[in-house]
């Protein structure tokens, strides 16, 4: 209701309203935002150093000003500081020598991990780009012969790809047991 209130204001030519009410629970809501973030970039950057050296952070330019959720969820995905977020976890990877790369994520989605798939640059060379796999259903996505994935570890895959080329050059039969149940399954982060 608050946002509401301070993207509309009063009447269309008074610009933004605000009042000291809405300061405060605009604060309150930025400083809840900002802790959780630290907590979670902490747990992030703690998993990354025990195998990892570089942490590849799929954005896409925008990407807040094209969504079409709607209106309850547009607001609050909007007002997400997920650059925030990108940052804390930059310093705090480079604090302890692990390297961030933020590349855009155009198509990672729809493209195959598993069938290696030319995954494409929006608005570059995606004209006439047809994907061998789709998503079935939330959070399952099928590959051309019909192998089912995580939607969400099908795209993280992609983004690395953009990457690094060659991170996956023997597949997953290449990973060591471990790197492959965490391939498999995406990790669940809970903070408090």
């Amino acid at each position: 209701h608050f946002t509401s209130i301070l993207r509309n204001g009063k009447q269309t030519n008074e610009g933004p309203f605000t009042s000291k009410r809405i300061e405060k629970l605009h604060q309150k809501r930025y400083l809840k935002i900002k802790d959780v973030f630290h907590k979670v970039s902490h747990h992030i950057v703690k998993l990354a150093q025990e195998e990892v050296c570089k942490i590849v952070i799929g954005q896409n330019k925008s990407w807040k000003q094209e969504t079409n959720m709607g209106k309850r969820n547009n607001q609050s995905f909007c007002h997400i500081p997920h650059n925030l977020l990108i940052q804390m976890i930059t310093y705090k990877a480079n604090a302890v020598g692990i390297q961030v790369v933020v590349t855009e994520e155009s198509y990672t989605s729809k493209a195959s991990f598993l069938d290696n798939d030319f995954i494409p640059t929006y608005g570059k060379n995606d004209q006439n780009t047809t994907f061998s796999g789709k998503r079935i259903k939330r959070g399952i996505y099928r590959s051309a012969n019909k192998t089912l994935i995580n939607a969400d570890v099908n795209a993280a895959a992609n983004i690395l790809r953009k990457v690094i080329p060659n991170a996956w050059t023997n597949g997953i039969e290449g990973l060591g047991v471990k790197q492959l149940a965490n391939v498999l399954t995406p990790l669940t982060l809970i903070v408090r």
